[in-house]
């Protein structure tokens, strides 16, 4: 015999030393077939074995699938029902309970996103809580009012330290109030530009009327009219409460106290 038949007559006396281990029986019988194509009964019982695998696989994952809703744990048992599918692509009513709970696993998943939305909303973390909100309508689309809560919590994130200083040079576009400078009785301010702005406090953000208290130190430069054409440069160094609000178009806004 060549050496090629004596390869093939091993792989086919090895396969049957497996019995029950029917996956490794068809590779042996495959393994055969790639020596001599058409040896013996080779691929017939290649296909045999392997049908009967995938059947005992398809089984196994089936079953598995079973002990994860046992569990509660919808998403793994989706992805067992998958798995069992990819051996005998009609198992059962695989297909049917893979959907079913998918859709279990998203409305387990949204619910779950939403209420720690909601819990981070209530601590004020409101980033993390847009996030949360996010994730809950991606998993059911429409999910409660998750949609306008994220849009809602992302408006309230308080602004940036670059931003806040714009904001509190906006509000000074008309002057300080000469409380702001040391020994100033009279006259009035212009030309104020905010050099500095450090945050002392930031307070609980107000629900009711949306907006952030704010102590701040705030540092700038500008011109003091006392009278007509007599005009002195200031500088000024003090501390503000400032409310840091949305305006009617959902920008920010600051004022002062």
């Amino acid at each position: 015999l060549s050496i090629w038949v004596r390869i093939a007559l091993i792989c086919c006396s090895l396969s049957r030393c497996f019995k029950q281990q029917h996956r490794a029986a068809a590779r042996a019988f495959s393994k055969a077939i790639s020596f001599v194509a058409d040896f013996k009964d080779a691929r017939q019982l290649a296909r045999k074995y392997k049908a009967i695998a995938d059947q005992e696989d398809a089984l196994k994952y089936y079953n598995d699938a079973q002990q994860w809703v046992q569990r509660h744990q919808y998403r793994a048992a989706a992805q067992a029902f998958q798995t069992a599918m990819s051996f005998v692509p009609d198992y059962r009513d695989a297909a049917r309970l893979k959907l079913h709970y998918i859709d279990l696993a998203n409305k387990a998943d949204a619910r779950r996103n939403y209420n720690e939305a909601v819990d981070l909303m209530d601590r004020q973390d409101f980033e993390h809580a847009a996030k949360a909100f996010d994730r809950a309508n991606q998993f059911v689309p429409g999910y409660r009012d998750a949609a306008r809560l994220a849009q809602k919590a992302r408006s309230f994130i308080a602004p940036s330290s670059y931003h806040l200083q714009r904001l509190v040079q906006t509000s000074v576009q008309h002057g300080i109030p000469l409380t702001w400078l040391d020994d100033v009785h009279q006259g009035y301010t212009e030309e104020v530009q905010i050099t500095h702005v450090s945050v002392i406090r930031r307070g609980h953000f107000n629900r009711h009327y949306e907006y952030w208290p704010y102590r701040l130190r705030v540092r700038g430069v500008g011109e003091l009219e006392i009278s007509k054409g007599n005009e002195q440069p200031i500088t000024f160094d003090t501390v503000v409460d400032y409310r840091v609000l949305l305006d009617d178009f959902g920008g920010w806004k600051a004022t002062f106290r």
